[in-house]
């Protein structure tokens, strides 16, 4: 999923919009939520407290991922430290965020040693035999013990003749 977050700085009303827009459609992005900050008190943060600017754009209605978030803290430090822009556009794919943030497993495989004794237990040559005589079996050597007994006088038969 495609997210695109539109940071807006209004200094005639000194504040500082952000609105997320979610792609629903292939290249049509809908408005998702739109959150309105004090921009005199984001200026503060910015100066004395860099650290918290991130925490204090998450709000409990507004609350994106943290790579997203830090994405957009960024932004809003270089849109204030910037007199000439008005706006910026973050265009997110969530997609490329998760790969990035998958790191390989190791020690699955411990050694190379071990990798062939598991590959030489999957042989087929191992496993069955190629000889039919070995696949002979004596029908002396077949012994079968049940418990139950049928008598010899008992009929097998369920309808009963009258």
């Amino acid at each position: 999923m495609k997210q695109k977050y539109l940071i807006q700085k209004r200094n005639d009303e000194n504040q500082m919009v952000i609105s997320e827009y979610s792609e629903l459609d292939k290249g049509s992005f809908s408005l998702v939520y739109k959150e309105t900050y004090d921009g005199a008190a984001l200026k503060n943060i910015i100066k004395e407290a860099p650290d918290l600017l991130v925490s204090t754009l998450r709000t409990p209605r507004f609350y994106p991922p943290w790579p997203h978030t830090e994405k957009i803290a960024e932004s809003v430090k270089n849109l204030y430290e910037s007199d000439s822009e008005e706006s910026v556009e973050i265009l997110i794919n969530d997609r490329e965020v998760l790969l990035a943030n998958i790191k390989p497993v190791e020690g699955i495989i411990q050694d190379a040693q071990e990798t062939v004794v598991i590959d030489e237990l999957l042989d087929d040559d191992t496993a069955i035999p190629n000889d039919e005589s070995d696949n002979h079996i004596d029908e002396d050597e077949i012994k079968i013990n049940s418990s139950i007994k049928v008598a010899e006088d008992d009929s097998l038969d369920t309808d009963e003749q009258e």
